[in-house]
């Protein structure tokens, strides 16, 4: 009579076999190797930050020091965007770049044209296509969205008569991006006008379930861990597979 034979001892069978197997294949042996070598080559080369600025264009004349009084209202949350920007000051949230015109403006959030800005805050336009060199000494911004206020608006606003603020967003903004971009519109109008909003706000208290991953984005270095165990189980199924 035959001694039962453990459940170890036969996985330890099963997999010696599948190595034999595997090792007759020296192409999924290579494919093997150079594969996790790459795969783990591009993780490191992913960011591991995430930048949640968010990188506002500009055009106006005569708005003054209007965005220098909305920032100081949206960083004491007195605005009506501060409840939909991104976590932490406007000063960390949305870096504003002003153009010298909606021309200008429009072809930067298409990417058209390139925005540079130096160490004293100038900001230089550069057509690549054209041939223009890369400015010295300055660093490259580039606005997600973009507004273009008309001439006349703080007058216009303040008179109450009808006037048009376009919005330029690139496709790959998100909608609550352009939902807070509208509100800070709205909250400039006000700011013009000296009035409040035309409703009261209800109080409310915010309580976030689980971890709040505002200012505490998963990088996309983070986002792949997951991808290497997968990657590394599809590989070695092709290679038995065959």
């Amino acid at each position: 009579m035959s001694r039962p034979v453990s459940r170890r001892a036969i996985v330890t069978a099963i997999i010696k076999k599948d190595l034999r197997a595997y090792s007759r294949d020296t192409l999924y042996i290579f494919l093997s190797a150079i594969g996790l070598v790459l795969f783990i080559g591009v993780f490191w080369v992913t960011p591991d930050t995430v930048d949640e600025t968010v990188v506002l264009g500009v055009y106006q004349t005569d708005l003054g020091d209007l965005l220098e009084r909305l920032e100081s209202g949206l960083e004491s949350g007195s605005a009506v965007g501060a409840a939909q920007l991104p976590a932490g000051s406007l000063s960390q949230a949305l870096d504003i770049v002003q153009l010298p015109s909606s021309d200008a403006l429009a072809a930067v959030v298409a990417g058209d044209l390139e925005a540079w800005r130096t160490a004293d805050g100038t900001v230089v336009l550069r057509d690549k296509a054209a041939g223009d060199p890369e400015p010295q000494a300055a660093f490259r911004v580039e606005p997600q969205i973009g507004i273009a206020f008309p001439e006349g608006f703080i007058s216009a606003v303040a008179a109450g008569s009808p006037t048009t603020v376009t919005v330029y967003s690139g496709s790959g903004v998100p909608p609550e991006t352009r939902t807070a971009m509208t509100g800070l519109v709205r909250e400039m109008a006000y700011l013009v006008a000296g009035s409040g909003l035309p409703v009261t706000l209800p109080d409310q208290q915010d309580a976030v379930l689980g971890r709040d991953r505002a200012g505490d984005q998963v990088s996309l270095r983070e986002k792949m861990r997951p991808m290497l165990a997968f990657f590394v189980l599809m590989i070695e199924t092709f290679a038995l597979a065959s």
